[in-house]
C-alpha cells in the first residue's frame, strides 16, 4: 500500500515537473511570438517610409524631367561675337507628350535696343513653348538661359538689384523685357506705318506678310471684317478694281483673290506691252555703201580739141 502511495506521489512530481516545463516552454513561445510581433511591425514601418521616400523620388524625377528636352545649341547666334563656354544643359523631357520629347534650340537674344529684333525673338520663343508643352516653371529659366552679350548683363544686374521682383512667369518676363527693350512709341508708330502701308511694287504676298508682321509686331488682334478692310485698303488699284467683282468673307480666301487678281493684271499688262511693240512702225533703214569705180573699167576716149 505504501509503495502503491509512493508511486502515485512520484507520478504526481513528474507530472508538475513536466507542467511546469510546459509553462516555462510557453512563456518562452509566448516572448517570442511578442518579440516576432513587433520585428514584423518594425519592418512594415520600415517598409512604409522606404516605399514613400521612393514615391517621393519618382515625383521628384518626373517634376525635373517634365516638360521639354533642351539642348544646349542655339540657333541664332552672331558669327562675330566669340562663343561663350558651355557647361553641361539639363535635358528634361515630358512623360505623356512623345511629341515634348523632341530636341529644340531656343534662339539668342544679345539686348540691342532694336524692337523689331526683340518681338522676332519673342513670338520665336513663344512658339516653341506652345510647340513643346515646356511647363510653365521652367520657361523663364529655359528664355534666360540664351541671354548673350547685354542681355545677360542687363538680366543679372534686375536679379541682383531686384531680387523680389523676378518674374516667376514667362508672361510676367515679356513684360519686364518689354517695358527696357520696346519704347513706348513703338506701338503708335507701328499702328501709324500699317494705317500707310500700301503695296507699291511689293507683291500681294510680300504685302500681307508685312501687315501681319506689323500686327504681330503692335499686339493688334481684329476680327475678320477689320483685317479684310484693313487689307483691303493697300493693294494697287489695277488689283483693287478686280477685287470689287469678287465674294469673299475670310481674309484667307481675299488673300488668294487678290494673287489671282495679280496674276490678271500681269498677264493683260504683258499682252498690252506686246501689242504696243508689234504695232510699232520704224524708220530704220538700211545705209548703203558707195560703189567704188573698178580700176579695169574700160578708158574713157580721147577727146580731141579742134585747132
Amino acid at each position: 500500500m505504501n509503495k502503491h502511495v509512493d508511486d502515485l506521489a512520484e507520478d504526481v512530481r513528474v507530472t508538475n515537473e513536466r507542467l511546469g516545463q510546459l509553462e516555462t516552454t510557453q512563456l518562452t513561445t509566448g516572448t517570442t511570438l511578442r518579440e516576432l510581433q513587433q520585428a514584423q511591425a518594425t519592418t512594415n514601418t520600415s517598409l512604409a517610409t522606404i516605399t514613400t521616400r521612393l514615391d517621393e523620388l519618382v515625383q521628384q524625377l518626373a517634376d525635373a524631367r517634365a516638360g521639354f528636352d533642351y539642348c544646349g545649341d542655339t540657333e541664332q547666334e552672331d558669327p562675330d561675337q566669340p562663343r561663350r563656354p558651355q557647361g553641361p544643359r539639363r535635358v528634361v523631357r515630358h512623360q505623356d507628350d512623345s511629341f515634348a520629347k523632341i530636341k529644340f534650340t531656343i534662339p539668342t537674344f544679345n539686348g540691342k535696343y532694336d524692337p523689331d529684333a526683340y518681338l522676332d525673338w519673342e513670338i520665336a520663343v513663344d512658339q516653341k513653348f506652345a510647340c513643346h508643352a515646356v511647363p510653365e516653371q521652367h520657361q523663364v529659366r529655359a528664355a534666360t538661359s540664351e541671354f548673350t552679350d547685354f542681355a545677360s548683363i542687363w538680366w543679372r544686374e534686375h536679379c541682383s538689384t531686384h531680387p523680389t521682383q523676378i518674374p516667376p512667369t514667362w508672361a510676367a518676363l515679356k513684360v519686364l523685357m518689354r517695358h527696357r527693350f520696346v519704347p513706348s512709341y513703338y506701338a503708335r508708330d507701328m499702328l501709324n506705318k500699317l494705317q500707310r502701308l500700301q503695296q507699291g511694287s511689293k507683291s500681294v504676298e510680300e504685302y500681307f506678310q508685312e501687315l501681319q508682321i506689323g500686327m504681330l509686331r503692335c499686339g493688334l488682334v481684329e476680327n475678320n471684317d477689320a483685317a479684310m478692310a484693313r487689307f483691303l485698303g493697300g493693294p494697287n488699284r489695277e488689283i483693287q478694281i478686280v477685287l470689287d467683282y469678287k465674294e469673299y468673307n475670310t481674309i484667307t480666301r481675299l488673300f488668294h483673290l487678290a494673287c489671282i487678281a495679280e496674276r490678271e493684271v500681269q498677264g493683260r499688262q504683258t499682252r498690252t506691252h506686246a501689242n504696243s511693240f508689234a504695232g510699232r512702225t520704224t524708220s530704220f533703214k538700211p545705209a548703203t555703201k558707195p560703189v567704188a569705180a573698178s580700176s579695169s573699167a574700160a578708158p574713157s576716149p580721147p577727146q580731141h580739141h579742134l585747132a
